[in-house]
C-alpha cells in the first residue's frame, strides 16, 4: 500500500506551507516532496486507515503525515513521538 502511495501522491500549493508551519520546517517543495518519499519507502514507517484519510507514521524521525485515501493527496504533516490510537 505505501509504494501506492508513494507512486501516486499529489500536493496542492498550499500543503507546502501547512508541512513547514506544522514541522516548523523551512523545506522547498522538492525538499518537501522528497521527504515524504523517504517517509513512505521507509522499512518502519506504519500505516492505518481512520475513515477517509491514511495516516502514516515515521518512528525515526517522528512525523506523521495524513493522506486523502481517496485521491492521495497530503492533507498534511504532525510531529508525533508514537504512532496516534483510534479515539472512541
Amino acid at each position: 500500500m505505501l509504494k501506492n502511495i508513494a507512486r501516486n501522491i499529489g500536493y496542492t500549493p498550499l500543503v507546502y506551507d501547512r508541512f513547514n508551519k506544522k514541522l516548523k520546517t523551512n523545506y522547498t517543495s522538492g525538499q518537501i516532496e522528497k521527504l515524504v518519499q523517504v517517509i513512505l519507502l521507509a522499512e518502519d514507517t506504519k500505516i492505518t486507515r481512520f475513515g477517509k484519510n491514511y495516516y502514516i507514521w515515521q518512528p525515526e524521525r517522528k512525523i506523521q503525515l495524513t493522506i486523502n485515501a481517496n485521491n492521495y493527496r497530503l492533507i498534511t504533516a504532525d510531529s508525533v513521538e508514537k504512532l496516534p490510537t483510534q479515539k472512541n
